[in-house]
């Protein structure tokens, strides 16, 4: 527990430090300096608001004031909700039979504007410019699918590439990593948004879950810990520390 409590200071002290705007950390997963998160995340802050999801509702709190959240809002969306991931000014939420694009240009106050029906599955979402990658699976089988937006919310599916069990995922400037359950992390080149191509696997990390991606570290979080990885080369990530 100890470890793990210094882990969580020092990685609220590295952000706190760094500057996100400007492009430190390139075209990650969060898409903007207020907001930080993995992709299988079930809360995220945007500015001064956090956005939680609750079955199918998406609570909106002020945290003007951090130690006192105050509930300000409700979006009931009819779906059961599991994941949250924002970029720019959209929620992108992961849902059991689709993904929501909700607009969040008025932060308390967010809109539907669009979504992606699938098949019943986990769905985590990563985004890049307009391209939105999601990753599915259910007991035998799972995939990747690549969407662009074309209009602001307006979904076409591009592309999609078998993986076995994958889970959580995230881009550093033109890489994307997915977590695998049966194979560690998959690493695609994404220089071609519509075709990723896979140029290595990264298989020492058991049942990895999901990534957060701050520079060139990469924070994956496994069943009973956590490793930090440097990926200033991303196609062949070495061990930085692993916390249990």
């Amino acid at each position: 527990m100890k470890k793990q409590i210094i882990f969580l200071m020092t990685i609220v002290l590295f952000l706190s430090s760094c500057s996100i705007d400007g492009g430190d950390f390139g075209d990650t997963s969060y898409g903007d300096s207020n907001s930080i998160n993995g992709s299988t995340g079930r809360f995220a802050t945007y500015k001064n608001v956090m956005y939680a999801l609750d079955f199918n509702k998406i609570k909106i709190f002020s945290i003007d004031n951090p130690s006192d959240p105050i509930l300000q809002n409700e979006l009931t969306i009819n779906d059961e909700l599991e994941t949250i991931t924002i970029y720019q000014n959209h929620i992108y939420v992961g849902a059991r039979r689709g993904v929501y694009a909700v607009d969040i240009t008025n932060p308390l106050n967010p809109i539907v504007s669009s979504s992606i029906e699938h098949w019943i599955a986990k769905d985590p979402v990563a985004i890049t410019g307009k391209y939105i990658y999601s990753t599915t699976r259910d007991f035998n089988r799972g995939r990747l699918t690549i969407y662009e937006d074309r209009t602001n919310g307006n979904f076409i599916e591009r592309n999609t590439i078998a993986i076995d069990q994958p889970y959580g995922i995230g881009i550093k400037d033109d890489f994307l990593f997915v977590c695998d359950d049966r194979n560690g992390i998959i690493i695609f080149n994404i220089t071609n948004r519509e075709n990723p191509l896979e140029v290595a696997t990264y298989p020492s990390i058991t049942s990895p879950r999901d990534v957060i991606i701050l520079g060139d570290i990469m924070i994956c979080s496994a069943k009973n810990e956590f490793h930090l990885l440097d990926i200033k080369d991303p196609v062949h990530p070495k061990l930085v520390s692993i916390i249990q």
